[in-house]
């Protein structure tokens, strides 16, 4: 079961529009919290909105609520979304177990399987990423 914020604003949002997009998901986790639908918070996820690159995406928002702020993670995202547009052969190194783990939260709604799969198990399946031990 999915449970997923749309509403987004493809333009500048009015002081009222910005309210709704900060009341609406935090209304949604306050009840998901509760106890009694506690069974229920990982299934709450959010849209990324109108990002080119991001378009077809949705986050955990449980997850985004931890790494918020996670601007590098998402920038890096986008970034590669949009290079494996254009280039099929890239491959990305990576060594940032937070960039990692925030995207084992990231999911492309537009081919669902028997379940969502994060971006981050698709790269790894389609040889777009290759993980490196960091180095201290």
């Amino acid at each position: 079961m999915v449970i997923c914020n749309f509403v987004k604003f493809k333009y500048q949002v009015t002081p009222a529009e910005q309210q709704c997009l900060d009341e609406i998901p935090n209304n949604i986790y306050a009840i998901l919290i509760n106890p009694l639908y506690k069974d229920y918070i990982e299934s709450f996820y959010e849209w990324f909105g109108y990002n080119a690159n991001l378009y077809n995406f949705i986050y955990k928002y449980k997850y985004f609520k931890i790494y918020r702020g996670a601007y590098s993670s998402l920038n890096l995202l986008s970034d590669t979304m949009k290079t494996m547009g254009t280039n099929k052969n890239y491959q990305l190194t990576l060594s940032n177990p937070q960039v990692l783990n925030f995207w084992n939260y990231v999911y492309d709604f537009t081919h669902p399987k028997y379940k969502l799969t994060s971006i981050y198990e698709s790269f790894l399946e389609d040889g777009k990423i290759k993980v490196v031990p960091r180095t201290v």
